[in-house]
C-alpha cells in the first residue's frame, strides 16, 4: 500500500492553525492559547514534513528518530521552568494509582486486539536483536518526547485554567498528533483513537494533579507494552527470514 508523505488532513489543519494564529496575533488574544496554538503548528509541521525530508535526503533511521521529535523536545526548557514554578499540587499517592490503574485497564480493554495483533503474519517473523534494541530506543524517544510536549508542555501551559480543560486540551491534540501520522490509516481503527483519546485525558489529569513527568511516561510506556511485548516475542523466533517496518518514526 502506497502511502503520500503528505496528506490533505496535514494540509488542512496546518491551514486552519496558521489562520488562527494570525486572527489571535490581530486581537491580541489569550496568551496561553495562542502559546499552545503556536507550539502545535510547529509540532504538526514536524510531523507533516520531516517524512519528506528523510525521503529526500536519504538519511539514516536513528537521526530522523531524532528529527521527528525535536519539534516535542525543543518544550522541554519550558517545562523544566514550570516544573521551578510549580510545586506537585498533590502529595498523596491516589493520582500515582489512578494512573497506573488507568492506563493498565486501557490495556485490558484492548486484549482482543492486542492478540489479534500478536496473532498477525508479520509479527512471527523473527528480528535481530540489533533491530530490537534499535526499535526500543526509538519508542523510548518518542514516548519521552510525547510526554515533555502533551503532559509537561501542553498542561502547564494551561495549568491557569482547570483540570477539565489543561487535560481536554492535551488529550485532544495528542489525539490529532496521531491521526495526521501519514501512516494513521494503516496504523488505527476508530476504536484505537478512542483508546488515544482516553489514554491522553487520564495522562493530563495525573500530570495536571502530580506535575511529575515519571509517571505518565510509565503510563504511555505501559499502554504500549503490547508492541514491546511483540517485538520481544519475535527475538526467539528461529526462522531464516527478515522483516521490514515503516521508518517515520
Amino acid at each position: 500500500m502506497k502511502h503520500k508523505y503528505i496528506n490533505s488532513k496535514q494540509i488542512t489543519i496546518l491551514s486552519v492553525l496558521l489562520i488562527m494564529i494570525v486572527l489571535m496575533t490581530i486581537v491580541h488574544f489569550d496568551h496561553s492559547i495562542y502559546n499552545v496554538a503556536v507550539s502545535f503548528f510547529i509540532v504538526v509541521c514536524g510531523i507533516t514534513f520531516v517524512p519528506v525530508i528523510k525521503k529526500e535526503l536519504g538519511y539514516s533511521d536513528n537521526l530522523q528518530i531524532f528529527i521527528y521529535y525535536a519539534p516535542m523536545y525543543i518544550w522541554a526548557a519550558d517545562r523544566i521552568h514550570a516544573a521551578e514554578n510549580y510545586q506537585v499540587i498533590q502529595t498523596n499517592f491516589v493520582p500515582y494509582v489512578v494512573g497506573i490503574a488507568g492506563s493498565t485497564i486501557l490495556i485490558v480493554l484492548r486484549y482482543r486486539d492486542i492478540k489479534k495483533n500478536v496473532g498477525n503474519p508479520m509479527n512471527q517473523l523473527p528480528i535481530e536483536k540489533s533491530f530490537f534494541f534499535r526499535q526500543l530506543m526509538h519508542i523510548s524517544i518518542a514516548i519521552l518526547a510525547e510526554e515533555i510536549y502533551f503532559s509537561g508542555y501542553l498542561v502547564n501551559a494551561l495549568r491557569e485554567y482547570d483540570l477539565a480543560v489543561s487535560a481536554a486540551v492535551s488529550a485532544v491534540l495528542f489525539l490529532l498528533a496521531h491521526i495526521f501520522n501519514r501512516w494513521a490509516a494503516s496504523m488505527f481503527r476508530f476504536k484505537d483513537y478512542v483508546f488515544i483519546l482516553l489514554l491522553g485525558l487520564l495522562k493530563g489529569a495525573v500530570y495536571h494533579n502530580t506535575n511529575a513527568l515519571w509517571i505518565v511516561v510509565i503510563m504511555h510506556v505501559i499502554y504500549n507494552s503490547s508492541d514491546i511485548y511483540i517485538m520481544f516475542r519475535r527475538l526467539f523466533i528461529k526462522e531464516n527470514q527478515t522483516v521490514m517496518f515503516f521508518n517515520d518514526y
